[in-house]
């Protein structure tokens, strides 16, 4: 199956994350030879320079509503499915093409089926679908940026203005309990993914990890040579209650971005 017609990438990234785009999309052409669909860029005002791919540029400038961004992108997708990935999950090992295409056959077939998650949300080892096990209305995180395979309509419908990555995760969530739709996650991703990347997050709270840092510098030559760390270092501690109290007012009083 070709994906130019029925999958594109959503590239989730900001300006100031430069320093990662080479090294991702190096692996990416590595491992991911396939791919001929578009990309959507999700960045505020830069572009990347690259001959491989077809770039689809968000372009939305304001830094502080990353919700209405990462909406806007949403918009640019020319296809019914996308895959959402951030800019710091490098693609670790080859594509499972075949599994990734009976995914999208599943979801042609059932539309209930709105969300396939590449990582895992639980230990359980019993299967419903595939290799993929059906996401609690309740669960955690049952929406979240990881790397996943979208309904893009679906996504949309939940999108609200004037939240971060992290609130996008839990209030989509909460949204989605009074969905319609089922949202299935791998089970045992060490074993079998469609979508393999590093478990561990290569940035973290604005630094880059050690240990990744140096598996990609050693395996693949990649130089993080545009990485400031003194420029983005945000070690803010933060209440967690009021982060809560926060969170609440949000999912009442946040409207649609339409």
């Amino acid at each position: 199956m070709t994906y130019k017609n029925k999958l594109a990438v959503l590239y989730s990234s900001c300006d100031k994350n430069e320093f990662l785009w080479d090294g991702f999309f190096l692996l990416m052409k590595k491992y991911w030879k396939s791919f001929n669909g578009d990309i959507v860029f999700n960045t505020e005002n830069k572009h990347y320079m690259s001959n491989e791919y077809n770039f689809i540029y968000s372009n939305y400038n304001d830094g502080n509503n990353w919700s209405a961004r990462f909406y806007k992108a949403l918009e640019k997708v020319p296809t019914e499915y996308v895959l959402v990935i951030l800019d710091d999950f490098y693609i670790d090992s080859y594509v499972n093409d075949k599994l990734l295409n009976e995914c999208i056959s599943q979801m042609d077939k059932n539309k209930k089926i709105k969300g396939f998650l590449f990582s895992q949300l639980s230990n359980n080892e019993k299967k419903d679908l595939l290799c993929f096990e059906k996401v609690g209305k309740f669960k955690n995180y049952r929406i979240n940026l990881k790397v996943g395979l979208w309904k893009k309509h679906y996504l949309m419908s939940l999108c609200r203005n004037m939240e971060s990555p992290w609130e996008y995760e839990v209030l989509m969530s909460i949204r989605s309990f009074f969905k319609n739709g089922d949202i299935y996650s791998i089970v045992n991703s060490e074993k079998s993914n469609a979508f393999p990347t590093s478990e561990g997050y290569l940035l973290e709270r604005g630094i880059l990890n050690i240990d990744l840092r140096k598996k990609y510098e050693t395996q693949y030559g990649i130089r993080f040579s545009k990485y400031e760390e003194n420029n983005i270092i945000n070690n803010k501690q933060t209440n967690r209650l009021i982060n809560r109290i926060k969170l609440f007012f949000k999912l009442v009083s946040n409207k649609k971005i339409c």
